[in-house]
C-alpha cells in the first residue's frame, strides 16, 4: 500500500497527475466550499484564545491537498489581527512534487520556492511566515514545532494498514500474492465485488504467525477479546503519528483530525481503490488508483491517552460544522452574491458538507481534537466560543 500510493517513480502521489478535482479521481470537503477551511481557520483561533493566546505558534498540515484548506484557514485567521501576527512558521508534510507545487502557487508569493540546504523545499508565506515542506515529520525538529496547531484532513485513510483474522489456530495476517498460485484466496473487502478484473493480485490468509500478527494483536486488549472468525484493519503509522503529535503539543497546541470510520468500533474489511470517483478493487492497476481504508478513532483516542493528552470525539463533519456556526457563514457569503446562480452554488456547497443521510459527507467523516490535559472542552466538541 505505502509503495502504491509514494513509490518516487510509479506511486500514486508521484506520477505528476493532481488527484483531486472532477478531472482526478476524487473530490474534498475544502474543494467543496471555502466555508469548510474558513471555519477549521476560526476553530484555531479559538484555540489560541482558549490558550491564553501565546505570542508565537505553528501551523502544521499534514496531507495539504492542493492547499486549499490552508489557504480558506488563513483568510479566516487574518480577520483577527493579533491572532495571525502570532503566526511565525507554516509547516506542511507532503510526499507529492505535484501537489507541494500547487501548494506553493496559492500559500507562497510568486518565485520564493526554493530548495534549501537541509534540502527542505522552503517558500514565503502570503501572510509573511516561512513556509517549510516535510515528507514526514521526522524533519520537523520538536524545537520547531513550539505550541503547533495541527489539522489532518484525509491524512490517516491514505496510511498503510494490516490486516488479520482470528482462526481456530491463532491470529493470522492477510497478505497480498500473486493470482498465479494455486493458492485459497479470501475477499479483500466488500469493495472488490466490482464486477472489475483486479489484474494480478489476490488477498491469502498465511500459513501460521507472522511477526507482525503478533506484535500487532497482542498490543491492544481491543484486539484480544474478539472472537474467532474476527478480522480487523491496522494502521501502525496511524498510531506512531498520533503518539509524535501528542508528545508535540503537550506544552500548548493542538491536533485537529477530519477523516472517515467508525465512531467506537475497529474498522473491518474497508480497504478499497478510487478510481475516477468510483470505488474499484484496490489491486486493480496498482500506482494509478488511490487507496484508502477507514481511520480506527478509537485507536487513535487510546495513543493519545496514553500520552496523558486529552481527546474529543469523533463527531459527526455535519454537527461540527454547524456548531461552528457553518449556516451563518452561508448567508454572509449570499448577501455577497449578485446572481443567483451564485447564491445555488452555495447552497449547494453547504448542503454537500453538513447533509446526515447514510454515506454523506456530513455522516461519514468525523471530526476528533487532541489537547493537552486538562484544557477547556473545545468549541464544537461541547464548549463555548470564548472572547
Amino acid at each position: 500500500m505505502r509503495l502504491c500510493l509514494t513509490n518516487p517513480d510509479h506511486g500514486y502521489y508521484a506520477g505528476g497527475k493532481d488527484p483531486l478535482g472532477t478531472s482526478g479521481d476524487f473530490i474534498t470537503s475544502p474543494e467543496i466550499s471555502q466555508m469548510f477551511g474558513e471555519l477549521i481557520g476560526i476553530w484555531f483561533v479559538t484555540q489560541w484564545m482558549a490558550q491564553k493566546k501565546p505570542s508565537h505558534y505553528n501551523l502544521i498540515e499534514l496531507g495539504p491537498g492542493r492547499g486549499t484548506l490552508l489557504d480558506d484557514a488563513l483568510r479566516a485567521i487574518q480577520a483577527f489581527p493579533a491572532c495571525a501576527q502570532a503566526l511565525k512558521r507554516i509547516h506542511l508534510i507532503e510526499s507529492s512534487s505535484t501537489l507541494r507545487e500547487l501548494q506553493a502557487r496559492k500559500l507562497c508569493k510568486v518565485g520564493s520556492l526554493r530548495l534549501g540546504d537541509d534540502n527542505l523545499w522552503r517558500g514565503s508565506g502570503n501572510l509573511g511566515c516561512p513556509v517549510t515542506w516535510h515528507e514526514d515529520l521526522k524533519t520537523l525538529k520538536r524545537e520547531e514545532s513550539d505550541v503547533p496547531f495541527v489539522i489532518a484532513h484525509e491524512f490517516f485513510d491514505a496510511l498503510p494498514i494490516h490486516k488479520f483474522e482470528r482462526t481456530c489456530e491463532g491470529w493470522r495476517e492477510l497478505l497480498v500474492d500473486s493470482c498465479s498460485k494455486t493458492l485459497h484466496s479470501i475477499p479483500a473487502s466488500p469493495s472488490t465485488s466490482t464486477g472489475i478484473s483486479a489484474s494480478a493480485f489476490q488477498l491469502v490468509r498465511a500459513k501460521g504467525p507472522t511477526p507482525t500478527s503478533i506484535a500487532i494483536t497482542n498490543s491492544s486488549p481491543r484486539y484480544q477479546s474478539l472472537p474467532i472468525g474476527s478480522r480487523f484493519e491496522c494502521s501502525p503509522d496511524t498510531f506512531a503519528i498520533t503518539r509524535d503529535l501528542s508528545q508535540r503539543i503537550k506544552a500548548g497546541g493542538a491536533v485537529l483530525i477530519v477523516d472517515y470510520g467508525p465512531e467506537k468500533t475497529i474498522p473491518i474489511d474497508t480497504l478499497r481503490g478510487i478510481r475516477k470517483h468510483k470505488i474499484v478493487s484496490p489491486f486493480e492497476t496498482p500506482g494509478t488508483t488511490d487507496l484508502s481504508a477507514d481511520v480506527d478513532f478509537q485507536g487513535i483516542k487510546e495513543v493519545a491517552l496514553d500520552e496523558k493528552c486529552d481527546v474529543y470525539g469523533p463527531i459527526e463533519q455535519g454537527v461540527w460544522l454547524q456548531t461552528l456556526g457553518i449556516g451563518a457563514r452561508a448567508e454572509q457569503l449570499k448577501a455577497s452574491q449578485s446572481t443567483v446562480q451564485g447564491c445555488h452554488r452555495i447552497e449547494i456547497g453547504q448542503k454537500r458538507l453538513v447533509e446526515s443521510n447514510h454515506g454523506s459527507m456530513g455522516k461519514a467523516y468525523k471530526f476528533m481534537s487532541i489537547l493537552r490535559k486538562d484544557s477547556p472542552i473545545p468549541v464544537g466538541f461541547g464548549g463555548d466560543i470564548q472572547d
